[in-house]
């Protein structure tokens, strides 16, 4: 048996809860306990579906993340996880090609959530994506 990552080591985990041991053992129990029973907890803390850390390291995490925005095999909405919401995309509910492209090609929206939010059939989405897709390639 190999030698065992730290993040996998009693001191580790304790660290993560306080300096003096005493203190972190104490933080680590509430911790616990608080998981069963079934609180928010530190679920309310999670951005993004997945990340879970101060302001600095979701920064970091979001640096790596876009730079592996197009490996499929990563789940979209981790793939993603920093985009804007389609109220900010879309700002006017209106379908205008330039921000439903955007929405789908640039922050990986698919079209049918496209079209719901705008409350119209994912073809119209379609035709739009083609439609500013075929004029870009006009110019």
């Amino acid at each position: 048996m190999g030698k065992r990552h730290k993040c996998l080591t009693r001191d580790w985990i304790l660290g993560q809860f306080g300096m003096k041991r005493g203190e972190a053992q104490k933080r680590y129990r509430e911790f616990v306990s608080a998981g069963m029973r079934g609180g928010e907890g530190l679920w309310k803390e999670v951005r993004g579906q997945s990340i879970l850390g101060d302001s600095l390291f979701f920064e970091k995490v979001l640096i790596h993340v876009k730079a592996h925005e197009n490996i499929e095999e990563i789940p979209r909405r981790q793939r993603y996880v920093g985009r804007p919401g389609l109220s900010e995309i879309l700002t006017e509910r209106k379908i205008r090609g330039k921000e439903i492209r955007a929405a789908v090609l640039e922050h990986g929206y698919s079209q049918k959530e496209v079209a719901e939010f705008l409350g119209v059939h994912y073809s119209t989405i379609s035709r739009k994506v083609n439609q500013t897709i075929d004029a870009r390639r006009k110019t």
